[in-house]
């Protein structure tokens, strides 16, 4: 039933894009995935092992199901910004649309006490249609990561931003890797109140990216100047390539390049069908923010942060 009002709550951009049955198949593989996390050992030790700073048994960091009745249920897990140990909130999942203050009030009470030895802050919920956002922000949630997306059959139709020094090609190795790590070093000296949302990927991400050929080097007059890295996926109701990264080296910024390299991206992409590009680009990102916006892409969903005390 709550798939059902996911779906039909959803941005109407994507049910344009994907049609309601997809959609829903979409919110199912999401909601699974929560589901499975309530008794996956493996999840649970893995994360355990993150934090053993903690000193906690790996059934602690098991998903939760919290009940406030018989028709209003939720998953709850554990999580950390930026896997900062002292800054926990908890991840939540409710079978329900939470449009009512005093649900919201007793679920925040609820969730403190569930999660009491973490001490969390905050939860956090996915908002499926970034229409609803501003009601949302009214009664004090913060938005914490946009999911940004478009089709990318539509995309491709699109006006093209062009430049004749700039160019992207499919990259087979990973011998920019140590300069690519000097970039986010850069750009963390330069934006520190983001140096803990906006970081590098690993090694093996990148490499899972250029296994689907999608991985590209940009250059710019011939000299290695960034990357853009995407991967297939599905997750909160999305479905297609997720972009793992997209960065230019500081001297190349500021001069509208980033566009035109996310567009010949889009070209190059192995996609078909019903494809998005989507991807989070947290709140404060404007600059990635604006260049997902230049080539067509569109806020669909956020996940926001709500205060617990």
């Amino acid at each position: 039933v709550y798939i059902d009002t996911l779906v039909e709550t959803a941005s109407p951009s994507l049910t344009s894009w994907l049609g309601k049955a997809k959609l829903a198949d979409n919110y199912d593989s999401y909601i699974s995935r929560q589901i499975d996390w309530l008794q996956d050992e493996e999840f649970a030790t893995s994360f355990c092992h993150s934090c053993h700073a903690l000193k906690k048994e790996p059934s602690a960091f098991l998903n939760r199901l919290v009940e406030l009745d018989e028709s209003h249920q939720c998953i709850a897990g554990i999580r950390f910004l930026g896997m900062d140990l002292d800054k926990p909130f908890v991840d939540l999942l409710p079978n329900f649309a939470i449009n009512e203050q005093n649900t919201l009030c007793a679920l925040k009470k609820e969730i403190g006490t569930l999660f009491s030895d973490f001490e969390p802050q905050a939860m956090r919920l996915l908002i499926n249609n970034s229409a609803l956002l501003p009601q949302w922000q009214k009664n004090g949630a913060t938005v914490d990561l946009y999911y940004v997306a478009g089709s990318i059959h539509l995309l491709r139709q699109k006006s093209k931003p062009t430049n004749s020094v700039l160019s992207i090609e499919c990259a087979k190795n990973l011998d920019f890797y140590d300069e690519y790590l000097s970039i986010f070093e850069h750009f963390h000296r330069e934006n520190s109140d983001l140096a803990i949302h906006v970081t590098a990927e690993s090694r093996q991400d990148l490499i899972r990216c250029m296994e689907q050929d999608g991985l590209f080097s940009i250059n710019v007059d011939g000299k290695w100047a960034g990357l853009l890295a995407a991967e297939r996926a599905r997750e909160c109701g999305l479905n297609g390539f997720l972009v793992r990264e997209e960065i230019l080296r500081q001297e190349y910024r500021g001069k509208k390049l980033a566009p035109v390299a996310m567009s010949q991206f889009i070209q190059e992409l192995p996609a078909s069908g019903d494809d998005l590009l989507f991807g989070t680009i947290h709140s404060m990102n404007t600059p990635s923010l604006k260049t997902a916006q230049a080539v067509g892409r569109e806020v669909v969903s956020a996940f926001v942060f709500v205060a617990l005390y």
